[in-house]
């Protein structure tokens, strides 16, 4: 019961495949889309979207999961939890998947990135107590950028493949799918059961961390999905380009 639960909670942790960097994240404020007709814009999917009718059914699945159930949620944490606490949630989680944006930008050939992930890791690890504090961007200015095994792939030429909407995870791709192991290696919370003697109470905490992770992650963006969901009309395209243009920006930067 709790990996359902956690299942039903990961909707824009994926979905959005984003991080945010500030209260609110604004990210997709830069796309502008413009919408054909139904009649258009279907026909334009099926040209070009094998699984356009699975697609489209998964979207709507998805965006009834986040009216009824994420939402409500994000929207109650976001009341209950201050704003200092939910900044150091994210700040403590963020400093924790260092390993994964270190090890793609040597991938990549990014070695200034490297070592700017490297400094904001020793920085906010220790003066920032454990990561709850950003102290690297708020007193050194190092900002970090999203860096992962599917960026990894495409700037070695590896194309998106065919768009993909997962159930409860959201838009995503070939490329991006298969990425989430190779990274899900270099998560240090995929390894909290290694102990076998403590595996059952340490998997339920992983459970548990994920889960605070995702809803703390909604309180904070919600009112970006909100915004998206109005101005989109027709969502799913809107989503899907969303996504797969702000995966092409992550790969050139």
């Amino acid at each position: 019961m709790p990996k359902i639960v956690l299942c039903l909670f990961l909707t824009l942790l994926f979905s959005l495949n984003l991080q945010a960097t500030d209260k609110y994240d604004d990210e997709f404020a830069e796309f502008d889309y413009e919408f054909a007709t139904e009649e258009k814009v279907d026909k334009k999917e099926k040209s070009n979207d094998v699984l356009v009718t699975y697609n489209r059914a998964m979207t709507t699945f998805n965006d009834k999961f986040y009216i009824y159930t994420f939402r409500p949620i994000s929207k109650a944490f976001d009341t209950v939890i201050p704003d200092p606490v939910q900044d150091g949630i994210k700040n403590i989680f963020d400093n924790s998947t260092f390993p994964i944006r270190f090890v793609n930008s040597i991938l990549q050939l990014k070695f200034d990135k490297a070592m700017i992930e490297t400094g904001r890791f020793i920085i906010n690890t220790t003066i920032g107590i454990l990561g709850i504090f950003d102290v690297a961007k708020n007193q050194f200015n190092l900002v970090t950028t999203p860096e992962d095994f599917g960026q990894t792939l495409g700037f070695y030429g590896v194309g998106s493949g065919w768009h993909v909407v997962l159930p409860i995870l959201g838009p995503s791709n070939i490329r991006d799918i298969v990425s989430m192991v190779p990274d899900s290696y270099l998560n240090p919370g995929s390894y909290v059961t290694s102990r076998r003697d403590q595996l059952v109470a340490n998997e339920d905490h992983a459970w548990k961390l994920k889960i605070l992770d995702t809803v703390n992650y909604g309180s904070m963006n919600y009112r970006t999905f909100d915004i998206m969901r109005k101005d989109a009309i027709d969502l799913y395209p809107y989503l899907k380009n969303t996504y797969e243009q702000h995966r092409i920006k992550q790969i050139k930067e």
